[in-house]
């Protein structure tokens, strides 16, 4: 029993070490998917196992750029919303009572912008 577990120990940290190889090759050094999968197998990886390793891994590219792109959406509405608000409120106080109101169109151009990046960010 205890030599199972060793063994099953010994395989999952073989497994752990091919997996962040093939994440440090495509993402701290840029290779492509193709290129990573060729050295993977260079290194004694089946194709196979290399395939199922680069697609795991470009899933979790994707998730990774759909969670940024979901926080771009957020923090853009927020600013966009926040400053429309505040041009808002002041414009309508000042022309009920006289004096000056606050146009925020840094924080309305800067929400609309992330707003709209993190938009296009998940729709491609």
């Amino acid at each position: 029993m205890k030599t199972m577990n060793n063994q099953e120990n010994m395989t999952q940290s073989i497994a752990q070490e091919i997996y962040e190889y093939a994440a440090d090759l495509m993402f701290v050094q840029g290779r492509s998917a193709k290129r990573t999968k060729e050295l993977l197998v260079e290194n004694g990886v089946s194709a196979k196992d290399a395939d199922i390793i680069i697609m795991d891994l470009k899933e979790q590219i994707k998730k990774m750029e759909n969670r940024e792109a979901e926080k771009d959406i957020l923090f853009g509405a927020l600013w966009f919303f926040g400053g429309l608000s505040i041009t808002i409120t002041t414009y309508m106080t000042a022309s009920e009572n006289g004096g000056t109101y606050l146009v925020t169109w840094g924080a309305i151009v800067f929400g609309a912008v992330q707003l709209f990046r993190g938009l296009l960010n998940r729709i491609s």
